[in-house]
């Protein structure tokens, strides 16, 4: 089960930065962060298709920025049970 928090991975995504998760019932979902609530509970991407997905943290078990393109960020990957 998901912890009681959003990832620290979870919270700290900037607008345009590309990110891969992991949802629970094997669902992967891959696009560009655009946003999330004030209380950081929920997220949305937009994939390639230009759709848009809105996403709660407890729906997810890993979380991966694909920052390739980004100077000075590495790719990382978090888990929900605290593996990086």
């Amino acid at each position: 089960m998901a912890g009681e928090r959003p990832l620290s991975i979870w919270t700290s995504l900037t607008p345009g930065e590309v990110v891969s998760i992991q949802g629970h019932e094997s669902q992967d979902y891959v696009g560009v962060f655009e946003s999330r609530t004030d209380d950081g509970l929920i997220i949305w991407i937009r994939d390639a298709l230009n759709e848009r997905k809105m996403l709660h943290f407890r729906e997810i078990r890993s979380v991966r920025l694909d920052a390739g393109d980004r100077v000075g960020r590495r790719t990382r990957t978090e888990n929900v049970e605290g593996n990086s």
